[in-house]
């Protein structure tokens, strides 16, 4: 019998608002499935993750223009073949850069 996974971390909780990069290493702890086989969702459609060079990466979805400053709540789910998808969720948080900052801090004055 297969044994579901045990565990999801995410490297970074905290991610660059109107940026369309990664926010996190995804990784999933399962001690009877080759990582390779493990399949990992998000509930979160403006989200997705992606594999590169067989690194787990949470990221902003190509194709969304731009994710606001706040907190976004997303589950992570994996599974393996055959095993009941393990879940766990996260609160993301989007932060203003520096430079936009300044910029409206100066039209303000």
């Amino acid at each position: 019998m297969a044994i579901s996974p045990t565990a999801i971390a995410l490297s970074n909780l905290t991610f660059e608002a109107f940026d369309d990069d990664e926010v996190g290493i995804v990784t999933i702890t399962d001690l009877d499935t080759l990582p390779a086989d493990i399949t990992v969702t998000v509930d979160n459609s403006d989200f997705e993750v992606v594999r590169d060079d067989g690194v787990r990466i949470l990221r902003v979805k190509d194709g969304v223009d731009t994710i606001p400053p706040g907190t976004y709540s997303i589950t992570l789910s994996a599974s393996g073949p055959g095993e009941t998808p393990f879940s766990q969720t996260f609160t993301l948080t989007a932060i203003a850069d520096d430079e936009d900052d300044d910029e409206i801090g100066r039209a303000h004055v």
